[in-house]
């Protein structure tokens, strides 16, 4: 009797053996899930490279490649970095309303841990509402990216979003808030992150807060805080930008010696280096230098170069935007990731429950059937 127990009890751990490696065969291959993250990463790393070498055809081409590969795979996260990638490349070419919609999308798609990617895309989003002069909306994803950034303990990052939320601040004439945020939020947050180079931005930000309230002492100090930090960073752009900024404010002085010395050394720089909105604007400053000292003529012509690099530069703008708006993916259908199907011996598993179920009744039945004889003995 005991070796019929015996042989069931087997036989039944062998089905449970086989339920179990039916069940592995029917969830998703982890392999599969590995090849297609790789590929897809791939992908991503060649749609990267071509937007460098200027073919952003080929680019989306990889990215809507990459897309489907992360959607098979279930990386969400994947596919949320793909549509920053498109929002960036519409970003950088001026097309607003194609840029929002992929930040929009890549922000549905991210995961609550995906704290960079979120602070990241917020952040442009914000800058793309600033672009357009939409500064409530730019307020808010600011100051989304600045929670995100925050949580994650990324300093760096949040003091820039103080600092961008600052200028809208300041656009909106709020100029308490947009102070407190530099000097309260942003300056001690890039000291703790140990990031220089923030700085500059933090006090360029100052000057141009203190200068719309006319306190010209205090805006001439950070302008030229930022000038020199610029200058032991040998950032050229900071360099003529603290420059403008600096000349503008002794030109609201009547410093207009100083702030002419500062205009021209700026000029250079710009010429130098081909700074084409360095160039616009300190032609600007000119203009209005030169027609508080009386200077009609050079005031005039500082005007007409003011307004001829202006529209050069437009134009330019234009162009990019045209070029992106057009930007077709070329037609080449990604090869899909296939499934190996696993088929087991059918009669091995589906019967053998069947043997099982025999079995365990003719062990009952000779288990009656010996206690029984063993009763008529003892009678």
């Amino acid at each position: 009797m005991r070796r019929f127990l015996a042989i069931v009890i087997l036989l039944c751990s062998f089905q449970a053996r086989a339920a179990r490696y039916q069940d592995s065969v029917s969830a998703p291959d982890s392999t599969l899930i590995r090849a297609a993250l790789t590929k897809a990463n791939a992908s991503v790393k060649n749609a990267q490279q071509q937007f460098l070498a200027g073919h952003p055809d080929k680019a989306f081409t990889h990215l809507n490649s990459a897309d489907e590969l992360y959607k098979e795979a279930g990386n969400s996260t994947g596919q949320a970095f793909v549509h920053q990638l498109f929002g960036d490349y519409y970003f950088s070419n001026y097309v607003w309303d194609k840029a929002q919609n992929d930040y929009e999308l890549a922000l549905k798609l991210a995961n609550e841990s995906d704290y960079e990617l979120k602070g990241n895309v917020s952040s442009r989003l914000g800058m793309a509402y600033m672009q357009q002069k939409k500064n409530e909306s730019a307020a808010k994803y600011f100051s989304n990216a600045i929670e995100v950034f925050d949580s994650a303990d990324l300093n760096a990052k949040s003091a820039k979003n103080y600092v961008n939320l600052a200028n809208v601040r300041r656009l909106q004439q709020r100029f308490s808030d947009a102070e407190f945020m530099i000097i309260r939020r942003a300056l001690p947050l890039y000291r703790s992150a140990g990031y220089v180079p923030g700085r500059i931005g933090c006090f360029d930000a100052l000057g141009h807060i203190y200068h719309d309230q006319k306190r010209y002492s205090e805006a001439k100090w950070y302008f030229l805080q930022a000038n020199t930090l610029a200058r032991t960073l040998k950032d050229t752009v900071a360099i003529a930008e603290s420059l403008i900024n600096t000349g503008r404010v002794k030109t609201s002085i009547s410093d207009y010696k100083l702030a002419l010395k500062d205009f021209r050394e700026a000029e250079r720089l710009a010429q130098k280096h081909k700074y084409l909105k360095q160039l616009r604007d300190v032609n600007d400053a000119f203009a209005e230098l030169y027609s508080k000292t009386g200077n009609k003529d050079a005031s005039f012509a500082s005007l007409r170069m003011y307004g001829q690099l202006k529209d050069s530069m437009h134009a330019l703008e234009q162009e990019k935007i045209a070029v992106a708006k057009n930007v077709k993916p070329l037609i080449i259908a990604p090869k899909p990731v296939k499934k190996r199907a696993v088929i087991l011996p059918k009669p091995q598993i589906s019967y053998i429950w069947f043997y099982c179920a025999g079995l365990g009744l003719l062990s009952l039945v000779l288990f009656f059937y010996i206690r029984s004889r063993r009763a008529l003995q003892q009678i």
